[in-house]
Formats: C-alpha cells, sequence, structure tokens
C-alpha cells in the first residue's frame, strides 16, 4: 500500500499558560488535541470549524511554523524531525497562504521582492534576470502581470494583494498549500474570483491544498473531501456530497443548520447549541461536545469517541450517530 501524499497522526499543539512574577504554568491551552487525517495528491481537504477550535494552528504545525508533537509525513518524510538545511530545502515544497492579505505583506517591500523572497530564504539568491523572470511567470498566472512587480502592497486592493500572497507562495513551485482562510478578509464580490483563481491554480500546477476555512459555502465549492474540527479534534471527515447531504456528527448537523438560506420558501430543521464553546484550557471530559448537545448520553462524558469509518470512507467521532 502506497503512503498517502500527506498523513497526519497523533498532532497536538499546547500553549502553556503561566502566571506570577515567576511565570509558572498552571495550565495548557490544548489547541490541537490528536488530530489524524491524509491527504492524497491533487486533492483539496477542507477544514472548518468554529473560530478557536484549532483549524488555523493545525495548518501552521504541518507546515513547521509552529512546534507539535506529534507526527506531519509529506511523501513518506517525517516532517516534524527535519532539522537545519534539511528543513529549508523542503520547505520549497509546501507554502502558506495566509489570511490576511493586509498583515501577511511588508508595506516596504516591492512586489517583486515580496514574491522573490521565497526563493532566496529556501533556493540561494539567483541571478536577477532569472528571478524576475520567474516573478514576472507567476504573477502573470495569477492575474496580476508583469508591471506590478515594481509596485507596493499600498498601490493594491484586498484582493490583488491576496493575488500578491497567492503568488509569493507559489513561486517555488510547491506541491502542497495550506491556505488559511484565504478570503475571509475580502469583500464577498471578490471571494469568488481568488477562490475560482485557486481552483484554476491548483489544476494548472498539480497543487495539493488543505483549505482552511469556516465559510461552508466556500468549503462545498472548492473541496473534495471536509474535515470538521471542535475544540482542538476532528469529529466528522467525509467527501464533501456525504457530509453535506448525510451528517452523522452533531456538531455538524449544527454548522450545517446555521448556513442561511436563499429560498425563503424553503424550510430547513434549525438546530440551536446551548451555551458557548468551552474553554480549550479546561475542556470537558469525554465527548468535548457533549454539554451542548441534545443527545448526549452518560458515556459521552466519560469516554472520549474515536474517529471512526462509518461506511465508505466517511469517519465521525461520535458514541451515537445521527444520519
Amino acid at each position: 500500500m502506497n503512503n498517502p501524499f500527506l498523513r497526519v497522526r497523533n498532532l497536538k499543539k499546547y500553549f502553556p499558560v503561566n502566571s506570577g512574577i515567576f511565570h509558572r504554568t498552571k495550565g495548557f491551552v490544548k489547541a490541537v488535541d490528536d488530530v489524524s487525517f491524509t491527504v492524497d495528491e491533487g486533492e483539496t481537504l477542507g477544514l472548518v470549524g468554529e473560530s478557536g477550535c484549532g483549524k488555523s494552528t493545525t495548518g501552521r504545525a504541518i507546515l513547521r511554523l509552529t512546534p507539535a508533537e506529534g507526527s506531519v509525513a509529506f511523501r513518506g518524510e517525517e516532517l516534524l524531525s527535519l532539522t537545519g538545511d534539511k528543513l529549508r530545502r523542503a520547505r520549497k515544497d509546501f507554502q502558506m497562504i495566509f489570511q490576511d492579505p493586509y498583515a501577511s505583506l511588508d508595506p516596504r517591500m516591492t512586489v517583486r521582492q515580496i514574491v522573490s523572497e521565497p526563493l532566496s530564504a529556501i533556493l540561494g539568491r539567483g541571478q536577477r534576470r532569472e528571478e524576475d523572470d520567474k516573478v514576472a511567470e507567476i504573477l502573470e498566472a495569477v492575474g496580476l502581470g508583469a508591471g506590478a512587480m515594481s509596485r507596493y502592497p499600498f498601490e493594491f486592493s484586498g484582493g490583488q494583494r491576496q493575488r500578491v500572497g497567492i503568488a509569493r507562495a507559489l513561486i517555488t513551485r510547491p506541491a502542497l498549500v495550506v491556505a488559511d482562510e484565504p478570503v475571509s478578509a475580502l469583500d464577498v464580490s471578490v471571494q469568488a474570483q481568488v477562490i475560482n483563481l485557486l481552483a484554476e491554480l491548483r489544476e494548472r500546477f498539480n497543487l495539493t491544498y488543505l483549505f482552511i476555512a469556516h465559510d461552508l459555502s466556500v468549503v462545498r465549492h472548492i473541496s473534495d473531501r471536509v474535515a470538521v474540527m471542535y475544540l482542538g479534534r476532528v469529529v466528522e471527515l467525509a467527501p464533501k456530497n456525504a457530509l453535506f447531504d448525510r451528517p452523522l456528527h452533531p456538531y455538524t448537523h449544527a454548522l450545517l443548520a446555521s448556513v442561511p438560506e436563499p429560498d425563503p420558501f424553503r424550510k430547513k430543521e434549525r438546530m440551536i447549541l446551548s451555551g458557548d464553546v468551552p474553554s480549550p484550557l479546561n475542556p470537558p471530559s469525554g465527548c468535548s461536545f457533549h454539554p451542548r448537545c441534545a443527545h448526549a448520553e452518560a458515556i459521552c462524558a466519560s469516554e472520549i469517541p474515536v474517529l471512526e469509518d462509518r461506511g465508505k470512507g466517511h469517519f465521525a467521532a461520535c458514541h451515537f450517530t445521527r444520519a
């Protein structure tokens, strides 16, 4: 059996909480708590959930932008054990598109400097003409053109800035791209353009995406499979049509029920969750969703449900799946 293109196993990221004049650790925020999934080559896996559920931390941990425990195997190579030059050389094959196009671009640098920076940092500084040709090519691919090279970020709109960020991520010709809410900071009128661009670039450059978002309509449009996170854990993972048409986990039911219905004459089941999202500093015992779940029973408060295949690649972590 071949190894998956990307395999994440038992990924954990705990942030210490310190207090007092001696900064003693009084606890840990369990941002990512035992997350496992795989991504096939050329696939787009959508990662969704409420704000604070650990989606972005998961993406950053996979790309070694934050230290974490567990296993991340990319093309069969363990990334979490790479250091020094080996890690630097490997970085050309995986890149990230950041959420905020205003904060992620240095306002003092030109577009040419911003986009070419990964080439210098990862591959070493090459000849100026060769770098310019590569930057011009990738700017054309994202719809900006070579004329943008001498301009600064403040001269662009939000959508154009995000295209610069996409160009920067693709300049090293990576195989894996983690897109961290790449359209959430953009106007609605621009979001569709950027999503369509990402879909076109996936086909053109044979990219594999981990697409992080909270907008379910965006995830459904671009993803092949969808993983749902709640309080640091993946609670459901399935092909997108199976997940949207037949969700198994109560939390996924609640997420889908919260999506506005564009047809005013069409009625759908409403599911109101009680209470707030528990603190990752002190998560509930057993199933972390049980304090808000209308179907919870005694076992839900004592045993953590396992993410199991319920058929046809549809995984759910629930003691009582609800179809």
